[in-house]
């Protein structure tokens, strides 16, 4: 990935923390997207499926990355408040996860 892909990644993720994610009723993913510049668009999924196994609160599926008690994390993911309550609390850390992985990477570049 170059420079330019990851600043826009991280620029997409600080916006999501600082103005609340665009898009209510999505995840992070959904949020990214609508934020990325088309051509950093498959960047930015690469980044997002390979940094969410890393949290330590992943809940094995990348597709719904954040895990809700004993809830299937898809269920979660329909059921409950993506960005409210406990299960939003839970987003919001995996969310600065993701904002610190990607300064991490962007100094590596």
């Amino acid at each position: 990935m170059n420079r330019e892909a990851m600043e826009d990644i991280l620029n997409s993720l600080k916006t999501i923390k600082e103005n609340g994610p665009k898009l209510q009723l999505s995840g992070i993913c959904s949020n990214v997207f609508a934020f990325v510049k088309n051509s950093n668009f498959d960047d930015a999924h690469s980044f997002l499926q390979e940094t969410f196994p890393k949290w330590k609160h992943f809940s094995g599926d990348k597709d719904f990355p954040v895990p809700f008690g004993k809830l299937d994390p898809s269920d979660a993911y329909v059921r409950e408040n993506k960005w409210e309550g406990k299960y939003g609390e839970k987003r919001i850390k995996l969310l600065n996860f993701l904002i610190k992985t990607a300064k991490s990477e962007l100094k590596c570049l």
